[in-house]
Protein backbone atom coordinates (compact mmCIF):
# COMPACT_ATOMS: atom_id res chain seq x y z
CA UNK A 1 0.00 0.00 0.00
CA UNK A 2 1.43 3.41 -1.03
CA UNK A 3 1.87 6.15 1.55
CA UNK A 4 -0.31 9.19 1.06
CA UNK A 5 1.72 12.28 1.86
CA UNK A 6 1.39 15.94 1.00
CA UNK A 7 3.25 16.64 -2.29
CA UNK A 8 5.47 19.32 -0.72
CA UNK A 9 7.01 16.91 1.75
CA UNK A 10 10.00 14.69 1.13
CA UNK A 11 11.46 11.90 3.21
CA UNK A 12 14.71 12.15 5.14
CA UNK A 13 17.47 10.27 3.36
CA UNK A 14 18.77 8.76 6.63
CA UNK A 15 15.40 8.11 8.32
CA UNK A 16 13.24 7.22 5.33
CA UNK A 17 10.07 6.82 7.38
CA UNK A 18 10.08 10.52 8.41
CA UNK A 19 8.41 13.06 6.19
CA UNK A 20 10.07 16.48 6.15
CA UNK A 21 9.93 19.79 4.34
CA UNK A 22 13.37 20.88 5.61
CA UNK A 23 16.30 20.81 3.19
CA UNK A 24 20.02 21.26 3.66
CA UNK A 25 21.06 24.83 2.82
CA UNK A 26 24.09 23.59 0.86
CA UNK A 27 23.15 20.38 -0.96
CA UNK A 28 19.32 20.64 -0.75
CA UNK A 29 18.90 17.06 0.50
CA UNK A 30 15.76 16.52 2.58
CA UNK A 31 16.62 16.20 6.28
CA UNK A 32 14.56 15.49 9.40
CA UNK A 33 14.90 17.34 12.72
CA UNK A 34 17.23 14.69 14.15
CA UNK A 35 19.66 15.02 11.21
CA UNK A 36 19.54 18.81 11.10
CA UNK A 37 22.58 20.88 12.10
CA UNK A 38 21.19 24.36 12.77
CA UNK A 39 23.62 27.29 12.48
CA UNK A 40 23.51 31.04 11.89
CA UNK A 41 23.79 30.32 8.13
CA UNK A 42 20.85 27.93 8.00
CA UNK A 43 20.09 24.24 8.39
CA UNK A 44 22.60 21.67 7.14
CA UNK A 45 22.69 17.89 6.85
CA UNK A 46 26.13 17.70 8.46
CA UNK A 47 29.46 19.34 9.15
CA UNK A 48 30.71 18.74 5.59
CA UNK A 49 27.98 20.86 4.03
CA UNK A 50 28.38 23.51 6.73
CA UNK A 51 32.15 23.76 6.08
CA UNK A 52 31.57 23.90 2.32
CA UNK A 53 29.14 26.76 2.87
CA UNK A 54 31.68 28.61 5.05
CA UNK A 55 34.39 28.18 2.39
CA UNK A 56 31.99 29.29 -0.32
CA UNK A 57 31.00 32.41 1.65
CA UNK A 58 34.69 33.16 2.25
CA UNK A 59 35.46 32.86 -1.49
CA UNK A 60 32.54 35.15 -2.34
CA UNK A 61 33.80 37.72 0.18
CA UNK A 62 37.34 37.51 -1.27
CA UNK A 63 35.99 38.00 -4.79
CA UNK A 64 33.99 41.06 -3.67
CA UNK A 65 37.08 42.54 -2.00
CA UNK A 66 39.17 41.87 -5.13
CA UNK A 67 36.50 43.52 -7.27
CA UNK A 68 36.57 46.59 -5.01
CA UNK A 69 40.38 46.74 -5.22
CA UNK A 70 40.29 46.49 -9.02
CA UNK A 71 37.62 49.18 -9.39
CA UNK A 72 40.14 52.09 -9.37
CA UNK A 73 42.51 50.59 -11.96
CA UNK A 74 39.53 49.58 -14.13
CA UNK A 75 38.24 53.16 -14.24
CA UNK A 76 41.77 54.40 -14.93
CA UNK A 77 42.13 51.98 -17.86
CA UNK A 78 38.78 53.12 -19.26
CA UNK A 79 39.76 56.79 -19.04
CA UNK A 80 43.15 56.06 -20.58
CA UNK A 81 41.42 54.26 -23.45
CA UNK A 82 39.17 57.25 -24.15
CA UNK A 83 42.12 59.64 -23.93
CA UNK A 84 44.03 57.56 -26.50
CA UNK A 85 41.05 57.53 -28.85
CA UNK A 86 40.68 61.30 -28.65
CA UNK A 87 44.44 61.74 -29.12
CA UNK A 88 44.28 59.53 -32.21
CA UNK A 89 41.48 61.66 -33.71
CA UNK A 90 43.42 64.88 -33.03
CA UNK A 91 46.49 63.31 -34.63
CA UNK A 92 44.47 62.41 -37.72
CA UNK A 93 43.22 65.98 -37.96
CA UNK A 94 46.74 67.43 -37.82
CA UNK A 95 47.96 64.91 -40.38
CA UNK A 96 45.13 66.03 -42.64
CA UNK A 97 46.18 69.67 -42.22
CA UNK A 98 49.69 68.83 -43.41
CA UNK A 99 48.69 66.74 -46.43
CA UNK A 100 49.50 68.03 -49.92
CA UNK A 101 46.68 70.01 -51.51
CA UNK A 102 45.99 67.32 -54.12
CA UNK A 103 45.41 64.69 -51.43
CA UNK A 104 43.12 67.01 -49.46
CA UNK A 105 41.04 67.55 -52.56
CA UNK A 106 40.76 63.83 -53.20
CA UNK A 107 39.83 63.10 -49.55
CA UNK A 108 37.31 65.92 -49.50
CA UNK A 109 35.64 64.65 -52.67
CA UNK A 110 35.72 61.04 -51.48
CA UNK A 111 34.11 61.63 -48.14
CA UNK A 112 32.01 64.63 -49.19
CA UNK A 113 29.95 65.96 -46.29
CA UNK A 114 31.18 63.36 -43.80
CA UNK A 115 34.74 64.66 -43.78
CA UNK A 116 33.49 68.24 -43.64
CA UNK A 117 31.36 67.52 -40.59
CA UNK A 118 34.22 65.68 -38.87
CA UNK A 119 36.79 68.42 -39.46
CA UNK A 120 34.35 71.20 -38.60
CA UNK A 121 34.13 69.77 -35.09
CA UNK A 122 37.79 70.75 -34.56
CA UNK A 123 37.47 74.34 -35.81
Amino acid sequence: MARKVDQRLSFCLVHQDRATDTRCSACLKPICEECTLTTELGKFCGNDCYEKRLKSDQRVQEMKEKDERDKGPRILRMLLGWALKILFLVLLYFIFLNLPVAWKGWLTKSFKGLWKSVTSAFK
